[in-house]
């Protein structure tokens, strides 16, 4: 044998590779497949397995279970080669290209096949050659392409034109034309944040009421906050230095968007969906014993609110009821006073002498949320300036008397509470209804609910420990 002379291994066994990189890639994989094939019969070799990624880039970072199970057994020694349709189903970039030589050569193969034409070496220093450069071939037209794409949807994008793709909330299969039962869907939730409401309690409301997102899939608190911030709904379009008219017509008018876009992104509103209240009387509930608040602990059938002791709990640990139990007494007991509700509102009672005030407060929130979204202020001053107007906001809500109903809430807080009398078989104390609607309502009724020390043994619910403090 002559001295650096490599031996090559006889080829017998070969592992076919494919890929397509989309679903709707017009070479499928019975063309790569079927050549792949037909190459290894007429070379007299055995296909050991094919290995097949389906939906997956060739570049680095993306993930090809497929391809991986192959390095591995090509280094367990499993097959004599690899063959492939073309060199860029391996690898459309150099660091991929890179890896795979490392791996081929360390398991001592030296033969990559192509069934469209061509044999790479690479033992020989223009195997290797040959066969970076059709990698770099494949990595230089993907990026050419990728330029020509991006130039595209640049245009399309100054020209306010739509971009294609799936058919967005709000719009026809064209996504251009607005369909109407949809977007009073967008403009309703819309109105709901500005009220305050929590995206998790208008995705509740959806879901309850059967609708469902353009794919047919559940609203998420996630998927609601992206359309409502997205500027395809103020019919703009975003380009490189700001914003320009699209060609469709708007669905949230331009003070409408720009509030609401900055109330949900304000860094200081909570977006964690499990902080969420999960219980109609989640909040209301305090011990009888220490004063301090009961707080809901264990799972369905055993939940329980408890006055907790110990480390980040100043109470007592002595007072625990049933919590399904109580919700529903409550809930039950909350009835008379809601219809007051209701029929202060049918009455048209005056409003309170903080109106004014809260409409000056709902104002300047406006206010400073389109000179956030107009980039007259930073996210720091609109945190500030908006964490202190919605606290004193809440407070002249919530200390006003329960026979004061303010007028711009009355069509909210009157029609979640006229469904009560239709909830009573469908036990919402579960938590598998809205109950941010219902629990905006009981906080206009509802002070606080205090249960007092057991004198029984067992654990049957006892109304008579239960003290309902209403407003």
């Amino acid at each position: 044998m002559i001295p650096g002379m490599v031996v090559k291994r006889s080829v017998q066994t070969v592992a076919v590779y494919a890929r397509r990189s989309r679903k709707k890639e017009t070479l499928g994989f019975d063309v790569q497949l079927g050549r792949c094939r037909a190459v290894a019969a007429n070379e007299g070799w055995q296909v050991l397995e094919e290995y097949v990624d389906d939906d997956r880039s060739a570049y680095g970072d993306s993930v090809r279970e497929n391809y991986q199970r192959m390095l591995d057994d090509m280094a367990a020694g499993r097959f004599d080669a690899v063959l492939t349709y073309k060199a860029d189903r391996l690898g459309r970039d150099d660091r991929e290209r890179r890896r795979f030589e490392d791996a081929y050569t360390s398991a001592g193969l030296w033969l990559v096949a192509i069934a469209s034409g061509g044999r790479y070496d690479l033992t020989t220093a223009d195997g290797i050659k040959e066969f970076r450069d059709a990698a770099n071939a494949a990595e230089h037209y993907s990026r050419q392409l990728s330029e020509r794409m991006r130039d595209h949807h640049r245009m399309l994008a100054e020209t306010g034109r739509d971009s294609g793709g799936m058919r967005p909330f709000g719009f026809e299969k064209d996504r251009v034309t607005v369909r109407e039962s949809e977007a009073a869907v967008i403009r309703d939730a819309a109105q709901r944040v500005l009220r305050g409401e929590s995206l998790r309690s208008i995705t509740a409301r959806l879901n309850a009421d059967g609708a469902t997102t353009s794919e047919g899939a559940v609203w998420r608190p996630t998927r609601l906050r992206r359309m409502l911030t997205a500027p395809r709904y103020n019919g703009r379009r975003v380009v490189e230095d700001g914003k320009v008219p699209a060609l469709w017509p708007a669905i949230l008018d331009d003070g409408t968007f720009e509030t609401v876009s900055a109330l949900l992104n304000d860094p200081h509103r909570r977006t964690v969906e499990s902080t969420a209240r999960r219980h109609v009387l989640s909040g209301f509930v305090w011990c009888g014993s220490c004063g301090k608040r009961l707080y809901s602990h264990g799972g369905k059938g055993r939940r329980v609110y408890r006055c907790h002791s110990g480390p980040n709990f100043e109470g007592c640990g002595k007072v625990s009821i049933a919590g399904a139990p109580l919700d529903e007494y409550v809930f039950l007991a909350a009835y008379p006073h809601v219809r007051h509700l209701i029929e202060v509102a049918d009455q048209g009672e005056p409003e309170s002498a903080n109106a004014d005030e809260l409409a000056d407060i709902d104002e300047r929130l406006r206010e400073s949320g389109r000179m956030f979204a107009a980039g007259e202020i930073d996210a720091v001053a609109f945190a500030e300036a908006s964490k202190g107007l919605r606290a004193r906001r809440s407070a002249l809500v919530v200390d006003a008397p329960s026979r004061v109903v303010r007028r711009r809430r009355l069509p909210e807080l009157s029609t979640a509470a006229k469904t009560w009398s239709d909830l009573y078989g469908k036990a919402p104390w579960e938590g598998g209804t809205d109950l941010d609607s219902y629990r905006s309502v009981l906080t206009m009724a509802l002070d606080r609910v205090v249960v007092h020390p057991s004198k029984k043994r067992g654990r049957r619910f006892d109304k008579s420990r239960v003290s309902i403090v209403w407003r």
